[in-house]
């Protein structure tokens, strides 16, 4: 509930304030429906095609088809015909895959529980950018947002647990 929604928006304030960026969010997409979820780093939660009014849309769904980190408009050039893109003054765009173990929290107890915890899967993305006359991302604050996502990793599979525990209670 609250704690989830109160970790994401930590986690994109901690990495609009690491890389000195315009806008950060933390994207969740769903395995089944893939469709989009967002805590943007003053909080606010939206869904869908209402991340295109704040961010790229076209950047979260490169990182999820490729499981790699995105960095810049530089190195995806059709994002700079995207009407985000164009709309936000995008200078650079920084985002890295959020992964999960194991299967969503609909998973039962039992012995296919435990092996379905080491099955890696894309939870989603740490987003960042830069607009107008910022300086574009360079390589070392992808890494430093790679380290920023981990964490996250972490303490989302922590809240993830804790809150199939509450629920079996």
């Amino acid at each position: 509930g609250a704690d989830w929604g109160r970790a994401l928006s930590e986690t994109a304030q901690m990495a609009r304030e690491a890389l000195g960026a315009h806008t950060a969010l933390v994207a969740l997409c769903s395995s089944e429906s893939a469709v989009w979820t967002a805590r943007t780093h003053d909080g606010n939660a939206i869904a869908g095609e209402e991340i295109r009014l704040i961010a790229s849309l076209s950047v979260l769904e490169q990182v999820r088809t490729t499981g790699e980190a995105a960095l810049s408009l530089e190195e995806v050039p059709h994002l700079l015909r995207s009407k985000s893109a164009t709309a936000h003054d995008l200078r650079s765009v920084l985002a890295v895959p959020i992964w999960f173990w194991g299967g969503d929290s609909t998973t039962s107890s039992g012995v296919g529980a435990e092996a379905g915890r080491s099955e890696r899967r894309f939870g989603g993305c740490l987003y960042a950018d830069r607009r107008g006359s910022d300086r574009p991302f360079a390589a070392a604050d992808v890494e430093l947002v790679r380290d920023l996502a981990a964490v996250a990793e972490r303490n989302l599979s922590l809240l993830r647990h804790l809150g199939q525990v509450e629920r079996k209670l």
